[in-house]
């Protein structure tokens, strides 16, 4: 399990600048917390303010995933090492479009 905790702006009104809500939730994998996130946005009308990796491993063995190295896109397949290499601050994708849509935005 991957456990989470996101924080949304809920685009309210708020007497303190920002209208957060925050919540820790455990997830199967990387591609359920988006399906989630994408979900919050979909249904209220959230955006992802933040996120927070308590626990666990974004991806099951086996799984394709992409990370950013030196601005270039870079394919791998979660495993052991992938695990003892994780790092809960370096940005993981579950496709190369995500991962090429994050360089093209950060670069303009």
């Amino acid at each position: 399990m991957y456990k989470v905790t996101l924080q949304f702006e809920t685009c309210k009104p708020s007497y303190k600048g920002k209208s957060l809500w925050t919540l820790t939730k455990e997830f199967n994998d990387l591609r359920h917390c988006d399906n989630f996130i994408a979900h919050m946005h979909r249904t209220k009308g959230y955006l992802l303010d933040e996120c927070w990796y308590d626990s666990g491993f974004p991806f099951n063995e086996g799984d394709t995933y992409y990370t950013i190295e030196d601005n270039e896109v870079v394919m791998s397949c979660w495993d052991d090492i992938s695990e003892e290499l994780f790092d809960k601050n370096k940005l993981y994708f579950v496709s190369k479009t995500q991962a090429q849509k994050y360089i093209t935005q950060t670069t303009i």
